[in-house]
């Protein structure tokens, strides 16, 4: 833990360079909304104008990013103090798709499982509230026409053979008549 004091005022003393430059860049969109504000608002002056803020922003993008990964490594060393600088590869992943570590930055170290080698495959946890696929033109068929199949097969017939049938039915079907459509054509 004697590390963490210089680690946190190696964040303290970035968070007041990050600090300065976003005045820096305050200063430079004030700068931008005069201009925009004396100028006759031509063509060459309005570029002018949009390429600064492009440098603005990609300025910022930049710095947000150093920012993030000074807090991981801080938070990594002082969480896990054998492993400074060490980036958890989940949370990586995570600051990657949500842009704050560009997509060409591999992470300072990947963590390997120890002992087994054999990597098992993660599996996302399903959402029950998430919408559910539209069915295809042959289920929305199979539910309308399943009970008058199973009708017209009779009281034992089962429901394989009610499936089989209809199935059966869908492959003769012209193309047109399998198009889904708003009026029940089964």
């Amino acid at each position: 833990m004697a590390n963490a004091p210089l680690h946190t005022h190696d964040l303290a003393s970035r968070d007041s360079a990050l600090i300065d430059h976003l005045a820096d860049l305050n200063a430079t969109c004030a700068t931008i909304t005069q201009d925009l504000a004396d100028s006759a608002f031509d063509l060459l002056s309005l570029t002018r104008v949009n390429q600064k803020v492009i440098v603005a922003l990609a300025t910022l993008q930049s710095s947000v990013q150093d920012l993030s990964r000074a807090y991981i490594n801080h938070a990594n060393t002082v969480l896990n103090p054998g492993r400074s600088g060490t980036l958890d590869v989940g949370l990586t992943n995570t600051l990657v798709e949500a842009g704050l570590l560009g997509r060409h930055e591999a992470p300072l170290a990947v963590e390997e499982p120890a002992g087994d080698t054999k990597k098992k495959r993660k599996r996302a946890k399903h959402d029950p509230n998430a919408p559910k696929r539209a069915l295809t033109p042959y289920f929305l068929y199979m539910q309308t026409a399943r009970a008058n199949i199973a009708r017209e097969l009779g009281p034992n017939a089962k429901p394989k053979e009610v499936a089989d049938e209809g199935t059966r039915r869908w492959s003769t079907m012209k193309e047109e008549d399998k198009m889904v459509s708003t009026s029940s054509n089964w």
